[in-house]
């Protein structure tokens, strides 16, 4: 089909049109033209609406082009529309991908078309807005391959809804398991190997379940988020972390599966400093996934009814450098308002994420992922929080220096509870144990950056006045000098409850003083 390339001139799909065509076959004529070099002395307007039954793919379109553009798959595709190769693209205006089951609320894997739009190779361009509504899998996700990346991307306004599977009634997705194995123990290298009953149930390799959730469900209805880190189609198994608790390893248990959601943006390093708008995500899975080491940043994320809000991370060795969001709404996420999979403290690519302004965020409703005990209970390497948000009108550092030792915590015969002196971070514990202390930890590239603060530690027990009865040490590490004079300190046994105050001072010497309570009578 021979198109004039005349300056000035607006083609839009209908233009490349023949007689016995599809749909498919009129969008692929159209954009394969926009591929072309006559195509930059002209105007492109992907409009209308229109019926597929195979991928759109959409390449080396690195143009500018409007969109007005509505698809419907008529088959149940992986992905209706894969981007690929457009470097440097200028889009504007809005995709709308409907599923082939879009107007049905609940999930139907096998059915339901996976997922909207396949992302590949886009480096610093500037793409349009995306709404997908009824699939199983993502509405938006990148994929490494097709270019050398998808750094510096500019994403427009994310819309998914019922994309995924949340936990929630319609979209909730169970598989039955068959055995369990367990590998490693007391670390973040843990793993539960679980084989499925019916390997057929385990959603196809397009659904990407390593960017997905395994969960557990306690007699309370408190849903335990696992990541799933391995899937292994030929033998039936899906591996996930951290390990699932001995009570639920159990023939013919049911786990939950999370997968799909609004956005994710993840593959080794090929959607570094990409930008996002708001994603709005509405009974889906997450509404938004992270886990570059050199992350996107966003507008913001709506959600509601997700599984989650969003998760930030990848696998819990792996370093992720954190992002920016400008807001966070969160309602009715049934697992956690976001879940931070990332345990990699010591990592100096490891800096933290920011949300600027929240509503409906609630810290009691928050999840990491340290490594479990058999029975359940969390490690003694405390939680992991590398984000922080607004909270009751101060920055919101979250517990994860807060450890409460308690003696039927396991059988160690000391715990540190960890102090450092950032800003407005307090830590506090009930401590009733024979040996316990406070370590007092110094974090160097965060003092440089941020300046010293003092520590305060209220030290509580079991006496009459609610005083420490025990024995209980101020340590520091090797190199530091507490009060002038080597580790530890320790405390005399006071007859009312204490706080320890700490403050970092010259040569590496901490300062430490203590304030004894009153109790009245």
């Amino acid at each position: 089909m021979n198109i004039p390339a005349t300056n000035g001139i607006t083609y839009i799909p209908q233009d490349f049109a023949q007689e016995g065509d599809s749909d498919s076959d009129t969008l692929e004529r159209f954009f394969a033209f926009a591929g072309t070099g006559k195509a930059n002395h002209c105007r492109l307007a992907a409009t209308g609406k229109w019926n597929i039954d195979r991928t759109l793919v959409i390449t080396k379109a690195g143009k500018r082009i409007d969109f007005d553009l509505w698809l419907t798959d008529t088959v149940g595709l992986d992905d209706m529309v894969h981007i690929i190769a457009n470097a440097n693209a200028d889009w504007s205006g809005k995709m709308v991908l409907r599923g082939v089951r879009g107007e049905t609320a609940s999930l139907n894997v096998g059915r339901d078309t996976v997922n909207g739009v396949r992302l590949s190779g886009n480096r610093l361009a500037k793409l349009c807005d995306i709404d997908f509504k009824g699939g199983s899998g993502w509405a938006a996700y990148h994929t490494s391959g097709g270019g050398p990346n998808s750094n510096m991307m500019e994403l427009g306004n994310i819309v998914a809804l019922n994309a995924g599977a949340n936990a929630r009634r319609d979209r909730e997705y169970l598989v039955k398991i068959a055995s369990f194995q367990n590998r490693e123990s007391n670390n973040i290298h843990q793993r539960t190997v679980m084989h499925v009953a019916d390997p057929a149930r385990i959603p196809s390799e397009a659904h990407r379940l390593t960017k997905g959730l395994a969960y557990t469900t306690d007699e309370t209805g408190f849903k335990k988020a696992h990541k799933i880190t391995d899937v292994d189609y030929e033998k039936g198994t899906i591996t996930v972390y951290p390990r699932i608790p001995d009570k639920y390893q159990y023939q013919g248990v049911e786990i939950g599966l999370v997968f799909g959601g609004g956005l994710c943006l993840n593959e080794s390093g090929n959607t570094a400093r990409a930008t996002f708008g708001t994603v709005t995500a509405t009974r889906s899975g997450p509404a938004v996934w992270l886990s570059e080491q050199y992350t996107p940043h966003g507008k913001g994320i709506t959600s509601q009814y997700c599984a989650t809000a969003a998760v930030f991370g990848d696998e819990p060795q792996n370093a992720y450098n954190g992002t920016v969001l400008g807001h966070l709404y969160c309602e009715g996420e049934p697992i956690a308002n976001f879940i931070n999979t990332c345990q990699t403290k010591s990592s100096s690519s490891t800096n933290g994420s920011v949300i600027n302004a929240t509503t409906g965020l609630r810290p009691e409703n928050l999840q990491t992922m340290g490594w479990l005990r058999p029975n359940g209970q969390e490690g003694k390497q405390g939680k992991f929080y590398p984000f922080t948000f607004p909270y009751n009108g101060t920055w919101f550092y979250p517990p994860h220096q807060r450890d409460v030792v308690s003696s039927t915590n396991d059988d160690e015969s000391s715990y540190g509870v960890y102090a450092s002196p950032l800003p407005d971070q307090q830590t506090y514990a009930t401590v009733i144990r024979k040996t316990s202390r406070l370590y007092l930890n110094d974090n160097k590239d965060l003092r440089e950056l941020r300046g010293i603060a003092p520590i305060r530690f209220e030290l509580y027990g079991d006496g009459k006045n609610g005083e420490y009865r025990k024995n209980f040490e101020v340590a520091c590490a090797t190199g530091y000098t507490i009060n002038g004079k080597a580790s530890p300190l320790v405390l005399p046994r006071y007859k009312n409850p204490v706080t320890i105050h700490a403050l970092l001072g010259c040569n590496n010497n901490w300062h430490v003083s203590i304030t004894e309570h009153q109790v009245p009578e």
